[in-house]
């Protein structure tokens, strides 16, 4: 039957009809169950290799402090356990710890240094999604916790934990803990340092049935007295067996309490009771501290050691009796936990989940804010100073208390129980947040969270303009019109207002401390600062030796120069911006660095916790003003020949383009009691004479100059005897235009840096080392340095040197001048001062090392293993020949 042609139609009409209509269908199954992200998470996938369980941890940063030192014992703890970690920062700092959780992965990313803000929650979920972690870890981060329903939307797959140590109630209403409560709904399980953290945020809303407490603990295997560090400390500070010691380990922040220590001390003084107390730690309040203890008559009894490694730590620990810690905010403290470990009694306040870690068994507790708190103190510490044997009996009560309930052993096994516990949580939730309504809540959660930090970063700005205002206005009230209008640098008339008058009218001690340049730009508009690059962390080789198994800790000392383990690879680990900043009306002080201040403000500078310049002090008031309208300073902490050369000179080569194009600059350079100076920067350099300004360290030069600059250009320091690769290539750069033009090309050489005139370490047989190695190597032109030679043969000399050997000490600094195409060889006594192998290693040289057992820095004289010495040449010239192959292959 033949069908009409119209009907054929209608056929097809309905048939591609119902085909669309199920493939719309379709689309909507996919994009329902199967959505495809959008822009803000569009990442690529790059997934890795996983051969073990994976941990992410989300942090801010990597600094000195107990959130960080769990962190990091955390994970060392995860690591042992055979568990893979990736950690990612999101604030910017400058992350001192960065060498030790290195050591951990290599899997770190701080994500101020490469990513905007916006682009954070991006990268994490990028990180979970290539990564595919087991789970992630939240501790102490403020981002993380804004970005936790995107990356919920967008990696749905994350089991995703936080770790709360403390409730701060003064700062957004609870801190971490308020958003641990606020943020449960996305969080598969929520863990806390103390059973009355836990409440606290139970108590904030939190679902108690996702919550548990895991105490932080400690190693009790490594927390323990150690009596060789304890009776050489106490010898060193002169202290009998019956004398208290009492450490007081902390930040010196105001959440610390370090004014209730002070206090505390006063009154133990005051009643000529038998004691030392010893302040470890860094902080803000440090030099308020320390003007205290001056003010008081305290230096006998209070030492305050500031900012101390933490191996060094543990010593002192070693040798206490207490451990007082009068904080106002605390979880469980981990230094008191660490003392206690070590058998030390400690005092310290009622607050967060103390009264869990000390007992009335074990130690003393005091309730905080009271106008009688340091009187409760210093009642409970004459007592124990008074009956010495009861605080040995409560410490050994502590160690006995630390080893039943806090030891780390149960902290991981209880961690790893929860991190189950919130796995199975995650299995069953997991489906409610993969769909379209929790991405685009996602999105705009994680959009009005970096809106919220982009205003926060905006307002800090304005609110540390307000503080500096009040600070002004209240200085004015204070000191009354007249001394008032002498303190504005605005107000400068030339007579009676002049930096003559103005400068014994500054009190010092009230100066306010700038640490970090890059913050006080936000308070001062006015100053200018120039970026000239970044010194990146990067991994430096540890000293070559031809020893086989060779143990490095134990000669070359850890924590030496700030390392804290000599692995294979060592972390240069002061990162930090290079550049110049333009100050206004400035003084310098005389004395040991020169300090910038001015009315107002010192700047100390730190970088890390490790201050580059010296407060002023009283007599420098006393001193002739010197005027410049136009200085550049590269003076600096510490003037011997070497560290002019890798640290003073460096400078110079951060300000050489504005120095040459500028003639009005002065230059303020350090005066070394010899012609080094002048051979460098006159003869080298050709800066004339008369721009040079020579700084006079220390006191009794008459007369004392305190410099005065109407604009001050100031670069970036270098830490000592930690010389950055940035530095000393820009200084190269500045260099070798004149090593080109005044070096006549001549043969390369293995320079012998000869001790001869020295007045320690000298080399008893020299000569016969030198007439072995020319021997041994006959095709070689070996040369002889002494300090007869001129600075700019000296110069050439290493410019053209293949190898340069040389004993420990200050005739190895002119290795800043070589290439990185010199191998340095250094003879080295036990715990040796490694300023050269930074200096080499920063170069990008090859250093060895040649270690001489039976000497010290001491040792009037030396004898040099030959054979051993001359081996090392050979590797080197053998590893030379093969590089050279390689490189003709290619």
């Amino acid at each position: 039957m033949k069908i009409p042609p119209l009907q054929v139609y209608h056929i097809l009409l309905y048939t591609l009809f119902i085909l669309c209509f199920l493939c719309f269908l379709l689309l909507l199954f996919l994009h329902i169950f199967f959505p495809i992200k959008g822009d803000l998470v569009t990442t690529l996938a790059n997934p890795l290799l996983r051969c073990r369980l994976h941990i992410l941890v989300l942090i801010p940063y990597m600094e000195v402090g107990g959130a960080d030192q769990f962190n990091f014992n955390f994970l060392y703890r995860m690591v042992e356990k055979g568990w893979e970690v990736t950690i990612v920062c999101d604030k910017t700092a400058n992350n001192v710890l960065y060498s030790m959780f290195s050591r951990l992965t290599p899997d770190i990313f701080v994500m101020p240094r490469f990513l905007p803000s916006s682009d954070q929650p991006r990268f994490i979920a990028y990180i979970i999604e290539s990564r595919k972690p087991d789970l992630v870890f939240i501790s102490n981060s403020e981002r993380a916790y804004h970005y936790l329903p995107y990356l919920r939307a967008f990696a749905p797959e994350a089991t995703i934990v936080d770790y709360v140590h403390s409730e701060t109630p003064d700062w957004k209403s609870g801190g971490y803990a308020r958003y641990s409560a606020a943020e449960e709904p996305w969080l598969d399980r929520s863990l806390f340092a103390s059973k009355h953290l836990e409440e606290y945020v139970i108590d904030l809303g939190h679902n108690p049935n996702k919550t548990s407490t895991v105490y932080i603990g400690v190693d009790s295997q490594r927390f323990q007295r150690n009596e060789v560090s304890r009776k050489a400390i106490r010898s060193k500070l002169n202290l009998s067996d019956d004398t208290l010691l009492i450490v007081y380990i902390a930040r010196l922040e105001s959440e610390k309490g370090p004014d209730v220590f002070a206090q505390t001390v006063q009154l133990l003084h005051k009643d000529g009771l038998n004691f030392m107390a010893v302040s470890i730690g860094g902080g803000s309040l440090y030099d308020e501290l320390n003007n205290t203890i001056v003010k008081h008559g305290l230096t006998q009894k209070v030492k305050l050691l500031g900012t101390t490694p933490y191996e060094e730590v543990l010593h002192w620990i070693s040798a206490a009796d207490v451990s007082f810690l009068p904080s106002k905010v605390e979880g469980i403290s981990l230094a008191l936990m660490e003392a206690m470990s070590t058998g030390v009694t400690c005092v310290a306040a009622r607050v967060g989940g103390q009264p869990e870690l000390i007992t009335d068994e074990v130690g003393f507790l005091v309730v905080p804010g009271s106008p009688y708190e340091a009187e409760q103190y210093a009642e409970i510490l004459a007592g124990l100073i008074r009956d010495p044997a009861k605080a040995r009996a409560l410490g050994q009560a502590s160690k006995q208390r630390i080893l039943d309930h806090f030891d780390s052993v149960n902290t991981i096994t209880n961690l790893q129980k929860e991190f189950c516990l919130a796995s199975k949580v995650h299995h069953h939730s997991k489906h409610l947040f993969n769909n379209v309504g929790m991405q685009r809540m996602g999105i705009e959660y994680a959009s009005l969270s970096i809106e919220y930090e982009r205003t926060s970063d905006e307002l800090l700005s304005i609110w540390r303009e307000l503080q500096f205002t009040q600070s002004k206005i209240s200085m004015q009230s204070n000191t009354g019109k007249a001394l008032a209008a002498k303190h504005a640098p605005a107000t400068f008339n030339g007579k009676d207002i002049t930096p003559e008058t103005l400068l014994p009218t500054i009190k010092f001690d009230t100066l306010r401390s700038v640490t970090n340049i890059m913050d006080e730009r936000l308070v001062d508009r006015s100053m200018k600062i120039n970026l000239r690059g970044y010194d990146e962390q990067y991994m430096r080789p540890r000293p070559r030796c031809i020893i086989d198994n060779f143990n490095y800790n134990e000669f070359l000392g850890r924590y030496n120069l700030g390392v804290d383990s000599w692995e294979p690879e060592v972390p240069f680990r002061y990162t930090q911006d290079n550049y110049i900043a333009e100050l206004t009306n400035v003084y310098l002080s005389p004395g040991d660095s020169g300090t910038v201040f001015d009315w107002d403000r010192a700047f100390p500078l730190e970088l890390g916790v490790i201050p580059m310049f010296k407060r002023p002090v009283e007599w420098q008031k006393t001193c002739v003003v010197e005027k410049y309208s136009k200085l550049a300073t590269i003076v600096q902490l510490h003037s011997s020949y070497a560290h002019f050369l890798s640290h003073h000179l460096p400078r110079l080569g951060m300000l050489w383009d504005l120095v040459q194009s500028d003639p009005e600059i002065n230059i303020l350079v350090p005066f070394m009691g010899n012609s080094v100076v002048d051979d460098v920067l006159v003869d080298l350099l050709n800066i004339t004479k008369s721009r040079l300004v020579y700084y006079r360290y220390g006191e009794g030069w008459n007369p004392c100059k305190t410099y005065f600059a109407e604009k001050l250009y100031l670069p970036n320091p270098a830490v000592t005897d930690n010389p950055s690769r940035e530095l000393l290539e820009r200084m190269y750069q500045m260099v070798a235009p004149a090593l080109r033009d005044r070096c006549r090309p001549r043969e390369q050489a293995i320079v012998y840096m000869s001790r001869e005139d020295a007045r320690s370490r000298k080399v008893i047989n020299e000569q016969e080392f030198l007439d072995q190695l020319q021997e041994t190597f006959p095709n070689e032109h070996i040369v002889r340095w002494s300090y007869e030679k001129s600075f700019l043969g000296t110069v050439c000399l290493m410019h053209r040197a293949r190898i340069v050997i040389g004993m420990h000490g200050q005739t190895m600094a002119p290795i800043v001048f070589a290439s990185n195409k010199t191998s340095v060889i250094e003879l080295l006594h036990s715990r040796p001062w490694l300023h050269y192998w930074n200096v080499a290693t920063a170069k990008q040289m090859d250093y060895w090392m040649v270690p001489i057992m039976e000497a010290s820095h001491e040792s009037q004289s030396i004898t040099l293993p030959i054979d051993k010495l001359i081996k090392t040449v050979e590797e080197v010239l053998k590893k030379k020949q093969q590089n050279a192959n390689k490189h003709d292959e290619y």
